[in-house]
């Protein structure tokens, strides 16, 4: 589990590079989804996954070492893998990964990443059983690669098939804190990385084969398998299903927790700084092995205290949020959701969720592309379109939301009258019910009604003589209504705009006669 902090890279000059940083603890974003949980609660729950095309099943990984599998919306009895007694149990250590290979319809064969019962990492090959395609034949089992582990925790354990269908394996710095071994900024261990190999071929004596074009590969005194380093301990890492691009969630050690990048098409090699940086400051006066890349967003510990990496959205079920880069933090359960490549967009808090997480273990996807998100207490939420594309207001938000509309009314049928010598008429009986606004037609709704009070309070100024009072920052909220009613408050707030409009310019040719 995430439950120690990491560290990313940074270079100097960082003019450019930081640009793309944003500090989530201060701009918000509405939610785009709601979380609707499944019946199904497995403990330890650390992962989800399907197989390539494989739209009726989803596989849940505990990190207590059972794979577990719901089909059709239905837990199974008997797991697909049972690995229990061939792992270790620490906060850090079990069952960490799972991959299904690209042609897994054809071939069966699916990995996992383990820590074995010395602490150690392994990444094992499986096939199904021909003849049960729900079960794993515990004879086919084959160790791919592995590397030891100096300390418990910071193991990394994520797998994922890249575009270039080559497996990509993540690993931690080798734990302790501070990285002690100075193992991110080294090349030859393949801790603190991204690792890079060919599961269907052979070097030598390896379980697998170096792809050619890996950035280390002929580098005297470099470990061949590394594709990425500058780590300490990336907690999921993700392609965007449509561009390619890879994301990384490294948690930070004292201070930072980050989402690092690489566009698509990259040859590797990328350095992300670690232990010379935690996130955009230094850390250390360790000498970066080349040039670091600095994170595209990071947070302080203000606001949580470590980073779980996720998915770019690319289901089909909500539309608002396609493209965007959903990551959350392990401790407080705060969600971010980030603009996709070609260049990062800002990250902003993701507020106004149905429900409150914490403990976030992880996030999963589906053959379509969907998402779901995982708490430490076995709860498994799936990413769903907000009931009617809609926020429910109270009828005391409501109400809030139509004074303003309406006190924009009054003031200007006051400030008409006076400016024509007439009576001020009595303001209308406060109009009854209910409304329920989109999220986007509310922000268009208040600002219109805001538009107008401002308006009306600017114009007030000039007739008493008074300065015109400086117009206050709009602040932004949700609220919801129903489409007549929508219409009706909107059309208040519009026929307070005409009528300010109309009264500015009568007043302005007022001025300028002599």
């Amino acid at each position: 589990m995430p439950r120690h902090r990491i560290l990313a890279v940074a270079t100097a000059p960082l003019a450019a590079a930081l640009a793309l940083l944003a500090a989530p603890a201060d701009l918000a974003r509405a939610a785009d989804f709601r979380l609707d949980a499944l019946p199904q609660t497995l403990e330890r729950a650390l992962y989800l996954t399907a197989p390539p095309g494989d739209e009726r099943r989803l596989f849940v990984v505990q990190q207590s070492g059972e794979i577990r599998i719901i089909r059709d919306g239905a837990l199974l009895g008997r797991p697909l893998l049972d690995v229990g007694a061939e792992i270790s149990g620490g906060t850090e250590q079990g069952l960490l990964g799972l991959a299904f290979h690209p042609d897994y319809a054809e071939n069966g064969r699916f990995y996992i990443n383990t820590t074995n019962p010395d602490g150690d990492t392994r990444v094992i090959e499986y096939r199904v059983k021909p003849d049960r395609p729900q079960e794993a034949d515990p004879a086919s089992a084959r160790t791919v690669i592995g590397y030891a582990q100096p300390f418990s925790n910071h193991n990394g354990g994520h797998l994922a098939f890249g575009p270039d269908g080559h497996l990509y394996i993540s690993s931690g710095d080798g734990g302790s804190a501070g990285d002690p071994q100075g193992n991110g900024q080294r090349l030859d261990t393949l801790l603190g990385k991204i690792l890079r190999i060919d599961v269907d071929a052979r070097d030598g004596n390896l379980g697998y084969g170096i792809p050619a074009d890996n950035p280390f590969v002929g580098r005297q005194g470099a470990r061949p398998e590394i594709f990425a380093l500058g780590l300490r301990n990336p907690w999921r890492f993700s392609f965007d299903r449509e561009r390619g691009d890879l994301w990384i969630g490294d948690v930070g050690q004292n201070a930072i927790e980050e989402i690092d990048f690489l566009a698509a098409g990259s040859p590797g090699g990328a350095n992300y700084g670690w232990k010379a940086f935690e996130g955009t400051r230094r850390f250390s006066d360790t000498p970066v092995n080349g040039t670091a890349i600095p994170p595209v967003a990071e947070y302080t510990h203000d606001v949580g205290c470590s980073v779980t990496g996720g998915f770019v959205y690319r289901g089909t079920d909500i539309p608002g949020l396609r493209g965007r880069y959903l990551y959350a933090d392990f401790c407080t359960g705060v969600v971010f959701s980030q603009g996709a490549g070609p260049t990062p967009g800002i990250a902003r808090r993701v507020e106004g969720l149905n429900a409150t997480l914490s403990a976030v273990t992880s996030f999963g996807q589906d053959a379509r592309g969907e998402l779901y998100m995982m708490q430490s207490d076995g709860t498994i939420y799936r990413l769903a379109r907000p009931e009617g594309r809609a926020v429910t207001l109270s009828r005391a938000q409501l109400a809030i939301n139509q004074r303003i509309a309406q006190a924009a009314v009054r003031r200007v049928n006051a400030l008409e009258a006076r400016f024509e010598g007439r009576p001020v008429p009595n303001p209308p009986d406060t109009p009854k019910g209910k409304v329920t606004l989109s999220v986007g037609q509310l922000l268009i709704n208040q600002r219109i009604s805001q538009a107008a009070v401002r308006r009306v309070n600017a114009l007030t100024a000039r007739v008493e003589g008074r300065p015109v009072p400086a117009a206050r920052p709009a602040k932004g909220g949700t609220l919801t209504l129903s489409a007549t009613q929508l219409r009706i408050n909107q059309r208040i707030s519009q026929a307070a705009v005409r009528r300010v409009n109309a009264l500015e310019g009568r007043i302005t040719a007022a001025e300028a006669s002599p």
